[in-house]
């Protein structure tokens, strides 16, 4: 069957019959051809085929796959991004630069689908490719879940762009239940200055009086993303601290700024 034929050229990065089929039957390189619910540009890049992806994404009728998402919500760019592939990456996006912003099924932007897989640099790259905290993002996951996985990862830089730019994502939860106060007082134990339990709550009595927290759950703040390679940053111990002290500021500024509402929403109460 051609579709048979299509799939094992692309799989097997053969460019010669991959442009055949391009030029004769374009509107099957757009079409769905797995159980997968895959198109050619999916197996394209999990195959690891970018001269192929490149050939698919400039082909003029091949606009529509670039958005079609397979079986588990992924679109090419997402798997793109979640193998660490810039290349491929970059060129889906010279070719439609809204593609950062279409989400997985479950909701999720490729920026965040990265720094989820462990990602680093790939992170990095698509959050100064686009400031994409707008407004609305607060409202969900996204925002949240950029700055928990980043101070989880040990990539305060990120943690840091993200919370200079949205204060108020200090107390906004993300896709597993966490805030950004809660995970920064999750890994103050990390640090050489040997900061305690007691530092953090002197430190939030020191900026607010705050009544008597609610029963803590044992388990807050714990997901599978304590999984992430904390080691994956780049910046030395030192650097980290300068980070974590900015963070910690800008968080007691946004937390002496709420009102106890705020704050239990927000896991304060957790993270002392």
């Amino acid at each position: 069957m051609a579709i048979e034929g299509l799939y094992k050229a692309v799989r097997d990065g053969d460019l010669d019959k991959t442009r055949e089929f391009l030029n004769s039957r374009s509107e099957e390189c757009n079409m769905i051809i797995t159980k997968r619910n895959e198109t050619a540009l999916h197996i394209a890049v999990a195959n690891g085929r970018v001269d192929i992806v490149k050939e698919l994404v400039d082909h003029p009728k091949l606009a529509k796959s670039l958005k079609i998402r397979d079986s588990i919500g992924h679109t090419a760019l997402i798997r793109a991004v979640v193998h660490g592939n810039r290349p491929m990456v970059d060129c889906m996006l010279k070719k439609s630069p809204s593609l950062i912003n279409i989400r997985s099924s479950s909701g999720n932007l490729p920026v965040v689908m990265a720094i989820d897989f462990g990602q680093i640099e790939m992170t990095r790259h698509l959050f100064r490719a686009e400031d994409f905290i707008a407004d609305q993002e607060i409202q969900d996951h996204n925002g949240a879940t950029l700055l928990t996985c980043a101070i989880y990862a040990g990539t305060l830089d990120i943690a840091w762009k993200l919370i200079e730019q949205r204060p108020r994502l200090a107390l906004a939860i993300d896709k597993y239940g966490e805030s950004g106060i809660l995970a920064l007082a999750s890994v103050h134990r990390s640090f050489p200055s040997g900061r305690q339990l007691g530092f953090w709550k002197q430190c939030i009595d020191s900026c607010m009086c705050i009544p008597l927290a609610p029963a803590i759950n044992d388990q807050a703040g714990q997901s599978n993303r304590e999984a992430i390679n904390r080691s994956s940053g780049i910046c030395t111990q030192e650097i980290h601290d300068q980070y974590y002290d900015k963070l910690l500021s800008e968080m007691l500024q946004v937390i002496s700024e709420s009102e106890s509402q705020q704050l239990e929403a927000g896991l304060v109460y957790d993270a002392i």
